[in-house]
């Protein structure tokens, strides 16, 4: 369970300061519980070439998603030493799980568009033959190599389906329950952690999850079941229509906020997923311009899940900063061992790993929360948007090449505080901004980056001014993330006695209340000095954990 009393607080802070985050798992604190994972979907795209030229791989077709999905096995996991498993975040995986994306349970070289083979719930003998024994059997095995290696825990991607069903045919509900029941058996024998349910003959199902979820808290308590719904297009408020037989943008108004799409696909079954659900994931997006997408996704399915007495985390994906700014879960796919593009690349996901450790990190102390009505989600009026004219290079979504599509979110989205930050541009733009207050009192505060044709993906460094919470003022951790040509804090009565801090990745904390100024009842640190204090040695953006000592 998250630390949520002052005590519990205290004492995880004191465990982590003492040892440093970097020092590897046998010198960590105790991990506290969170739904954070890492993915192998993305790897699996990035890498197929190299482990086809390779010879870790064999399987029939191109390099689409059919061949993306054969690029996952046990070789691929587990060889020595560079197995995922074994080689990725060394420093963070013990909170993490980690998850086997799509193609774990079906044989190698399954034709495009055919999904009757999904839905076993068995690990797939072709591309794990050392493992023996029966389904249960053969879960466990795989449970114990990868919590041998350090992770917290196995998560599978599922469909939610029988094998034999597909889009125009489905099984009766009974016999599908009963094998239901026997799948999530096998994952309470087996120890599995996690499930993340996706696509598949009864995506819109809402009765089928729900009986997931059900038998999942019965048969494998403990183990985390995430919804979400497919949104039909990857990027938030576009609109596409057939024109001579192919898909082509209609509109791009660029916001899930207003639109009738989103409406009629998403929210009228979030509603009822959120109801029960143990995580919502904000669903794939479109590069470059995931921050716009997911800030306004992940604000929209909060305020829903508080709406509707929901109890879920929600997943923000490939966003460390967004989800450590906001209180949600991780579901990492980045990972240092990508080639480059051979096209343009513009966020250069790979060699931002450092964001990754920061955020883990972070959550140490401030784990993700589940949707509370009494840390409520809110959002300015104001929007910021972003633009990109996209080509083959920035994606696989077709439909986009040649078209210049803005994505919209608030400026601004808060979590359990009063107040929104107020942004100054100086000079440079101005970033979006999350914050919050978490529940057991920490609080934590982030510039995001912004996307545009001149300059990339960049923090514009602004003077951000916000009011700290009672805890922070009295000590509880204050994390910094991102950029800031000022950071402005507020609520003092007088000077404090001292503020420490470091990187949130590591090291020693540091005395730094000479170079903080004092005034009128605000103390400001200088974005430079932000910057010196975590100096991460990629290309992440950099992420400090102050205290401030009343």
């Amino acid at each position: 369970m998250p630390l949520s009393s002052r005590r519990e607080f205290i004492a995880a802070a004191a465990a982590a300061s003492a040892g440093a985050a970097l020092g590897g798992a046998a010198r960590r604190p105790p991990a506290a519980p969170t739904p954070n994972y890492w993915c192998t979907w993305a790897t699996q795209a990035r890498t197929l070439a190299a482990h086809r030229a390779a010879g870790d791989i064999v399987f029939p077709g191109d390099q689409g998603a059919v061949g993306v999905r054969d690029n996952l096995c046990e070789q691929v996991l587990f060889r020595k030493p560079i197995g995922w498993a074994r080689s990725l975040y060394p420093e963070s995986r013990g909170e993490m799980n980690f998850l086997l994306d799509d193609g774990w349970d079906v044989d190698f070289g399954l034709p495009p568009g055919e999904t009757k083979p999904y839905g076993s719930m068995v690990l797939n003998a072709q591309r794990f033959q050392s493992f023996g024994g029966s389904p249960a059997d053969r879960l466990k095995e795989l449970v114990k190599r990868v919590r041998d290696l350090g992770w917290r825990g196995l998560g599978l991607w599922v469909s939610p389906q029988s094998v034999g069903e597909n889009w125009t045919f489905n099984l009766p509900r009974e016999r599908v329950y009963d094998e239901l029941r026997r799948k999530m058996e096998w994952c309470g024998e087996a120890g599995v952690a996690y499930l993340k349910v996706d696509w598949g003959a009864r995506d819109g199902d809402i009765e089928y999850r729900r009986r997931m979820s059900e038998l999942a808290r019965e048969l494998a308590p403990g183990m985390l079941v995430e919804h979400c719904r497919t949104l039909g297009v990857p990027m938030n408020g576009v609109r596409v229509e057939k024109v001579d037989g192919r898909d082509a943008v209609a509109s791009a108004g660029g916001r899930c906020e207003g639109d009738p799409g989103f409406d009629e696909r998403v929210r009228r079954h979030a509603e009822a997923l959120l109801a029960f659900s143990d995580v919502f994931r904000i669903y794939d997006m479109t590069e470059p311009l995931l921050v716009p997408q997911a800030l306004e996704r992940t604000q929209v399915l909060l305020r829903i899940a508080e709406r509707v007495g929901g109890s879920a985390y929600v997943n923000v994906e490939d966003m460390p900063y967004l989800g450590a700014a906001l209180g949600c879960s991780l579901g990492v796919m980045r990972a240092a061992n990508w080639p480059d593009k051979a096209g343009r690349d513009v966020l250069f996901r790979h060699r931002r790993t450092g964001e990754v450790v920061r955020a883990i990190a972070w959550q140490r102390l401030a784990p993700p929360f589940r949707s509370r009505k009494d840390f409520p989600t809110r959002r300015t009026d104001a929007t910021l948007t972003d633009n990109w004219s996209f080509t083959s290079d920035d994606t696989w979504y077709r439909p986009v090449y040649g078209r210049t599509i803005p994505q919209t979110a608030p400026a601004a989205v808060v979590r359990g505080l009063a107040s929104f930050p107020r942004v100054v541009d100086a000079g440079e733009g101005v970033p979006f901004v999350a914050a919050m207050l978490h529940p057991n009192g920490a609080f934590a505060v982030a510039a995001l980056p912004r996307v545009d044709a001149v300059h990339g993906c960049r923090v514009p460094a602004a003077d951000v001014e916000i009011e700290l919470p009672r805890t922070a003022l009295a000590g509880a951790p204050v994390g910094v993330f991102g950029r800031f040509h000022a950071l402005s804090l507020g609520g003092f009565g007088a000077r404090p006695k001292a503020v420490t801090a470091r990187d949130l990745a590591g090291g020693e904390e540091r005395d730094v209340s000479a170079a903080c100024g004092f005034v009128d009842g605000r103390l400001v640190v200088d974005g430079r000095l932000l910057d010196s204090i975590s100096s991460p040695n990629d290309l992440s953006d950099p992420a400090a954990l102050l205290r401030i000592h009343a």
